[in-house]
């Protein structure tokens, strides 16, 4: 029998794709504050220089365990926090309404991740979901372990 996916909403895709920049950040921001380059980081997780680097790009989507390597190997942890949205539909209506979509305050344009940062750069950035007022964004929180 065949299993219907059904269509991601846009509180679903935002959600994900600020967990993924959440977690693409901190892994960027922990190899360089440990001087780790791209390469080491994949001996260090026994994966290949490619996997980090698609691990890094836009169209990731890294399994569980490699994030979790991941996180180990850097020495950070990953904090789940529920905060759901109250009424996605309607902040996404608000969005759309405004013409200002979910990446207006990332840096560069709405193609850009974590890949493409310049080291040292948007040190003042704060992931979307962090700068909502309400808080009823569910997030990934990533620190020191």
């Amino acid at each position: 029998m065949a299993k219907a996916n059904r269509v991601l909403t846009p509180s679903e895709i935002i959600a994900a794709e600020d967990a993924l920049m959440d977690f693409q950040f901190a892994v960027i921001d922990a190899l360089n504050a440990r001087g780790i380059s791209q390469t080491e980081f994949a001996e260090l997780l026994g994966v290949s220089r490619a996997r980090v680097s698609q691990m890094l790009s836009s169209e990731a989507n890294p399994t569980i365990k490699l994030v979790g390597r991941a996180l180990d190997v850097l020495g950070l942890k990953a904090e789940y926090r529920n905060k759901l949205r109250k009424d996605p539909q309607a902040d996404w209506e608000a969005i759309k309404k405004s013409n200002d979509s979910i990446y207006s305050r990332r840096p560069g344009v709405a193609g850009w991740h974590a890949s493409q940062r310049a080291p040292g750069n948007f040190k003042s950035w704060v992931p979307q979901s962090k700068t909502v007022a309400n808080g009823n964004y569910c997030d990934l929180e990533l620190g020191a372990a």
